[in-house]
């Protein structure tokens, strides 16, 4: 197995300058090769950077719903990390709390030891 592990751990997942049909293309690869097994949670990236076409960006968050209802996780959509403008850290590794309600993710302990 050459990927990450996503057992027990929520999965970033972002793209950049994709048209819709490819990011269903790789979301749907993703779920049926089982790479994500044992995910607890998904979080994805801007919406609108993962199309070139910001018309797109509509398209792109009822797929990423889709997905993370398949996925049947917590899910997070909008994260202001990975290939976008302003873009924040985002510490691979440490616990961390989902909560889609309010729109959040916290890390449970500090990030630098």
């Amino acid at each position: 197995d050459h990927g990450p592990d996503f057992r027990g751990r929520i999965a970033f997942l972002e793209d950049v300058g994709e048209p819709v049909y490819r990011l269903d293309r790789y979301l749907h690869h993703l779920l049926w090769s089982g790479a994500l097994s044992g995910a607890v949670g998904a979080v994805f990236g801007a919406p609108a950077s993962f199309s070139p076409d910001p018309a797109d960006a509509g398209a792109v968050e009822a797929l990423l719903a889709e997905f993370a209802e398949k996925l049947a996780v917590p899910a997070l959509s909008g994260l202001p990390c990975g290939h976008v403008a302003g873009h924040r850290p985002l510490p691979f590794g440490p616990p961390a709390r989902l909560d889609p309600a309010e729109g959040s993710l916290s890390f449970l302990e500090g990030l630098v030891p």
